[in-house]
């Protein structure tokens, strides 16, 4: 448990020197309308595909560390080439998406074998405040290597560079070169740590069971709610980086402070919606919290300044965070013990295969308009519709397990582009019936 709070360090460090940086480092080396949407979307597509592929894998090893680790030396080998790449001029757009996507399956599929492995490991009665405090030290390392990392790029790279410059690429090589390392030495940690008896994942015959049930009937209809919406928000979601460092052309310590005021807004805001989510449900906070996540564009169609751009980027990390939480305490609602691994695996595979539609979509509109702010005005109307609509397909709690956000245990997972730091559900496997005991 010692161990697993400096991994938690380390492992924030690099999420937010790297992946935080991922666009930048597309628009640097001047990709097109469509590269930069596929450097957000493909690889949180294929990604999404990481957590079914690490159930699978758990419903038949014996142990999950090996899987683990694995997968933190995956993202840490292609944070290296991506390293080498800048430092040694061969990187290009096409190169950044293909090592995205083995980094973000490599990580995804870590994760979810983390989850199980560390839910174990915890005990029962000290897991609420071991993970609180875990994850504080998370957020802290998170908001430190965004700051970090625009500090690096305004020091090393040349601002608004777009491959003229020969010594152009020193600042990101430096970004994944440090982000590497610290995902080394995440990886050695967790190589240390010792791993409790695995009593293994459920399997899918159950779930395929659980889904003819009515819950199962809420569930699909509110992983299809979620998958609207999010399609209308990544119409627009890989082109605030661009609008910022291209048109309204900001240093990188700005999109530094752009960023991380998403990540503060985030974190600081969760307990607040927590309350509300007490007060008054999962289904009308997320509702509440889904209207805010539609009215995002808006200012981007007119902003120009950089402190514009950081109350409209507190807003939407305060917007996400209440979506994020209100989301995953429906979902533990509605799903049982064994199914619910299952069910976030779901999730996070339609969610990410939304995400790339709706990539798709915003550079075909992009290409054929030519306008940031008309896909902003796109993506509006997208999401309100999507918002207005997901009253319609959200289910209502009677009859459901009461779940509560302190029922909750959140990781980190990655960053997006329009929501920051993004966190999953923890789910003990002590917790899920073994196979056979009829439990359901």
């Amino acid at each position: 448990m010692r161990l697993s709070q400096f991994d938690g360090l380390a492992y924030a460090l690099m999420l937010g020197l790297s992946e935080t940086y991922f666009i930048a480092d597309a628009i640097r080396m001047g990709a097109s309308s469509l590269q930069l949407s596929l450097v957000v979307c493909l690889p949180l597509s294929l990604g999404a595909l990481g957590p079914m592929l690490a159930l699978r894998l758990l419903g038949r090893l014996s142990t999950r560390r090996p899987l683990v680790v694995a997968g933190a030396l995956g993202q840490a080998s292609t944070l290296l080439l991506l390293g080498a790449s800048a430092a040694f001029g061969f990187g290009s757009p096409e190169l950044l998406i293909g090592l995205s996507c083995l980094y973000q399956a490599s990580g995804q599929c870590s994760g979810t074998a983390w989850s199980s492995w560390y839910g174990d490991l915890v005990p029962a009665r000290m897991r609420g405040r071991y993970f609180s405090r875990r994850n504080r030290l998370v957020h802290f390392g998170s908001f430190l290597g965004v700051v970090l990392g625009g500090l690096l790029l305004a020091a090393l790279e040349s601002e608004g560079a777009t491959g003229s410059d020969p010594s152009e690429g020193l600042g990101f090589a430096t970004l994944f070169v440090v982000s590497a390392v610290f995902r080394l030495t995440s990886a050695g940690l967790l190589a240390a740590s010792p791993e409790p008896r695995f009593q293994r994942i459920a399997p899918r015959s159950r779930v395929l069971s659980f889904l003819g049930t009515p819950r199962g009937r809420s569930a699909r209809l509110l992983i299809l709610a979620v998958m609207g919406l999010q399609l209308g928000v990544y119409i627009a979601s890989p082109y605030f980086g661009p609008r910022m460092l291209s048109q309204l052309e900001f240093s990188y310590t700005s999109y530094m402070l752009a960023t991380g005021a998403i990540v503060v807004a985030k974190v600081l805001l969760l307990p607040a919606w927590g309350r509300i989510i007490d007060a008054h449900g999962a289904r009308t906070t997320l509702t509440l919290a889904a209207s805010l996540l539609a009215l995002v564009p808006l200012p981007w169609i007119f902003l120009e300044s950089v402190p514009a751009a950081l109350f409209v980027q507190a807003f939407s990390g305060a917007a996400w965070g209440g979506f994020e939480l209100s989301l995953f305490v429906l979902m533990l609602d509605i799903g049982t013990r064994s199914t619910r691994p299952h069910l976030f695996a779901a999730h996070s595979f339609t969610t990410g295969q939304a995400q790339l539609m709706g990539g798709l979509v915003g550079a075909q509109l992009l290409g054929a308009v030519g306008d940031l702010r008309f896909l902003f005005a796109a993506s509006l109307v997208a999401r309100t519709l999507a918002a207005l609509l997901m009253q319609r397909f959200l289910p209502h709690p009677e009859g459901h397990s009461g779940a509560r956000p302190r029922d909750l245990l959140l990781r980190l997972v990655g960053f997006r582009p329009s929501g920051g730091m993004v966190h999953r559900p923890l789910y003990p496997t002590e917790e899920l019936p073994r196979r056979g005991d009829g439990q359901g």
